[in-house]
């Protein structure tokens, strides 16, 4: 990864858009539009990173809108699948044509096959921490039991290639990014750390940038769906802030 990526999110369920608040499977939510189409604007948008999380595989760990996933691949833009992926569903995301992609927060409870799966990946693996009270509670799972301190020993001896963090309550929300709990991650582990969550504005995306190199991006999902954050102005925000 290099400079700060402003990353679009799709979330798919049955083939669908979908969105999910704070990580409740009851707050599940169907979105209007047609993912490939809402992909395509952010291409045109100038995006270079597309985040493609599978509400679907947070309950299994198994992808299943892979076609989605190559679809997606196809346009000239990079993919990021993620959405509680095990260490197999990892393997087909890969697969299917995603440039990198993310193991489930669930994954820190089985620091083994997360670690074989990155190893036998290199670069192209990273790692969901998604935080409630200071605990590890993994998106539309059950909770780990670990606490964050537990998981960034954990994290550490996994060597994944970067951490996403997201606060659990605040994914969906409008709420406002963690930023410092993003940049303590990435002082904590060393490791390149992309925040998610909580995004309301370009204004929330410049905050974040302003922390790089120390945060490496933001996913924004929500915002942009609904059109409270427009991506071409955060985009060009985002590199104004780059050194020339």
């Amino acid at each position: 990864m290099d400079g700060f990526d402003v990353i679009p999110a799709i979330d798919l369920k049955g083939g669908s858009l979908a969105a999910l608040t704070a990580g409740d499977p009851s707050t599940l939510r169907a979105l209007r539009g047609d993912p490939l189409v809402a992909a395509r604007a952010f291409v045109e948008a100038g995006a270079r990173w597309i985040h493609v999380v599978d509400l679907d595989a947070a309950t299994s760990g198994q992808p299943a809108n892979l076609g989605l996933v190559a679809s997606i691949a196809a346009m000239d833009v990079r993919v990021q699948a993620g959405g509680g992926l095990d260490a197999e569903g990892v393997r087909r995301a890969l697969d299917a044509g995603a440039d990198r992609a993310v193991l489930g927060a669930g994954m820190v409870a089985r620091p083994g096959e997360a670690a074989d799966v990155i190893t036998a990946n290199p670069g192209r693996v990273g790692l969901a921490v998604d935080v409630r009270d200071g605990m590890i509670a993994p998106r539309a799972q059950e909770p780990t039991g670990l606490s964050l301190e537990q998981a960034i020993a954990i994290i550490s001896g996994c060597h994944p290639a970067f951490l996403t963090f997201t606060e659990s309550g605040r994914d969906g929300s409008l709420a406002g990014p963690n930023a410092p709990g993003a940049v303590a991650l990435r002082e904590r582990t060393g490791l390149l750390v992309i925040a998610s969550g909580g995004v309301r504005s370009v204004a929330d995306v410049i905050a974040l940038a302003r922390h790089a190199p120390k945060l490496a991006g933001v996913i924004v999902g929500r915002a942009l769906h609904e059109g409270r954050v427009d991506l071409r102005e955060a985009l060009a925000a985002v590199a104004a802030l780059q050194p020339s």
